[in-house]
């Protein structure tokens, strides 16, 4: 069979879902293999929601997923310092973890996307085709790339290139019993310094609070080593806890994980070892070496990649789920009116290439050796100038670095006022 499209979007998570939502006037379709299958990015910050009706629309009904589980900001746990990042008040409702399958599926029926299930065979970009099992697409104007980690259109031409080594494993554990009294006692134990983010200074300080937050209800990332970090979020309200490493140094053998879980779980979770009877995504452990690849160009004017099918550098930050609902809807911007041209495709390049640099700069604050050692000899004098430890200090620098995405939020807004000034067909300008 053939077909003829506008747009032809590869990829339904949530970057191709939100895109097809926006461009639904115009002749677009969007293909998936496994629409609504197992993927990793169980955390949602809403304030990448803001200025459009995708706040309204979907993350409300989310509440009420099975795996739904409340998030009220992240926890750092560092050599020296453990650092809390509170959601901001107006967010902190529809902040949550959830499993992504089911996250999807309600994004799908939220929306009504119209997914085809069929697995992309082959791409000619330089005619405008693609070619699924079922059908041949014919492609006017662009071929769209929200694939994620498959990068099916930067693999198709050859452009795809590894960053550096970075290895990841990860594997979900049955959450007996939650104590959330034991984790100030676990900090005053250890001699850390217990840091808060302040979100009116938009500084680290230090706490005056005589008891730390509630951490179960936080992402928490904690450095095991040199290179060597792990996440922890709870799902499913908080009686199944998602548990993974991430290493710049090499592999993270399956009983490394299993270990590593069991003895540095934060002591707020008591933990049991999940089956591999139930023959789920979630009972069995999961393993992506070498992952973190760049393509290059991401657009030209034939085809454009979108966020993770654009670059993946790293799963610790849990920012790539709004990043990706964002980034869709400023592309579908640019593509309104004339559609794309050549001097979008150049502001588009220039963008993604300053975003990118910046966000490797973040990532890199994780793993640098000197930065880790630095903050454990980190001087009182320091500490008492800078407000918090070095390594804290610098985390708060790259942890807004990789979120700089969000400074583009608040024109997502103004896009679509000035939609509905000129009385232009998004479908969710009302």
């Amino acid at each position: 069979m053939e077909r003829t499209v506008d747009y032809l979007i590869i990829g339904a998570g949530i970057a191709g879902t939100v895109l097809e939502r926006y461009l639904r006037h115009l002749d677009v379709a969007i293909v998936d293999p496994h629409p609504g299958g197992y993927r990793i990015g169980e955390s949602i910050i809403p304030s990448f929601f803001n200025g459009h009706l995708l706040r309204e629309e979907v993350l409300p009904g989310a509440r009420r997923l099975p795996s739904y589980s409340r998030k009220d900001g992240t926890t750092f746990v560092g050599r020296d310092s453990v650092a809390a990042f509170p959601v901001a008040p107006e967010d902190r409702a529809l902040s949550m973890h959830v499993a992504r399958h089911e996250f999807d599926a309600h994004l799908h029926a939220s929306l009504g996307t119209p997914v085809l299930k069929e697995r992309v065979v082959d791409v000619d970009v330089a005619n405008h085709i693609v070619r699924t099992e079922k059908t041949t697409f014919r492609v006017r104007r662009q071929i769209v790339d929200c694939s994620g980690q498959a990068m099916v259109v930067g693999r198709s031409t050859a452009t795809v290139d590894d960053l550096f080594p970075m290895f990841a494993r990860w594997g979900y554990y049955d959450v007996t019993k939650v104590a959330p009294e034991r984790f100030a006692a676990d900090v005053a134990a250890s001699g850390k310094a217990y840091l808060e983010y302040d979100l009116g200074e938009c500084r680290v300080r230090e706490s005056d609070r005589s008891a730390p937050w509630d951490v179960s209800h936080s992402s928490i990332l904690t450095q095991l080593g040199d290179g060597l970090w792990s996440w922890q979020i709870a799902l499913y309200d908080r009686t199944v806890l998602s548990f993974g490493v991430v290493s710049r140094s090499g592999p993270v053998a399956v009983d490394a994980l299993d270990e590593l879980a069991m003895t540095t779980h934060s002591p707020v979770f008591e933990l049991a070892r999940r089956t591999a009877s139930r023959g789920d995504a979630f009972s069995r452990d999961h393993v992506r070496n070498n992952f973190a690849r760049r393509a290059s160009p991401v657009a030209t004017m034939d085809y454009i990649l979108l966020a993770d099918a654009a670059m993946f550098a790293d799963p610790i930050y849990s920012t790539g789920t709004g990043f990706a609902a964002m980034s869709a809807v400023e592309l579908a911007w640019l593509l309104e009116g004339d559609g794309w041209t050549e001097e979008k495709c150049a502001s588009y390049l220039e963008r993604y290439d300053r975003t990118m640099s910046m966000a490797l700069d973040a990532f890199d604050t994780w793993y640098r050796d000197e930065l880790l050692h630095a903050d454990a000899a980190a001087a009182p004098a320091v500490q008492d100038v800078l407000q918090g430890t070095l390594f804290q200090r610098t985390l708060l620098t790259g942890y807004r670095g990789a979120m700089t995405a969000a400074e583009r939020i608040d024109r997502v807004g103004e896009y679509e006022l000035e939609v509905q000034r000129r009385g232009g067909g998004w479908p969710f300008a009302k």
